[in-house]
């Protein structure tokens, strides 16, 4: 495969960039958060894009995505917000 030569005007390959605001549109539309959770919401996707922006492509992303916490801690978010469903 080859690989890609562009970003987005952050610096984050676009496949990524997709990735973090799938996430985020989810978050917002699934979920009515009080502002505690939110935060925890913002600093979570805050983290995906810092790893983004250092990464080359989605397949370094994703390596370095569900080889770390942040991906068990991503989903738990998750679970825990489903209190909060709309």
């Amino acid at each position: 495969m080859k690989q890609r030569d562009f970003k987005t005007a952050d610096g984050m390959d676009p496949e990524i960039r997709e990735f973090i605001e799938t996430h985020r549109n989810d978050i917002d539309r699934l979920y009515d958060l009080p502002p505690a959770q939110r935060n925890r919401a913002d600093e979570m996707l805050a983290r995906l894009e810092e790893l983004g922006r250092r990464c080359r492509d989605k397949r370094e992303f994703d390596e370095q995505f569900y080889n770390r916490t942040m991906s068990h801690a991503l989903y738990r978010m998750i679970l825990d917000f489903s209190s909060y469903s709309r």
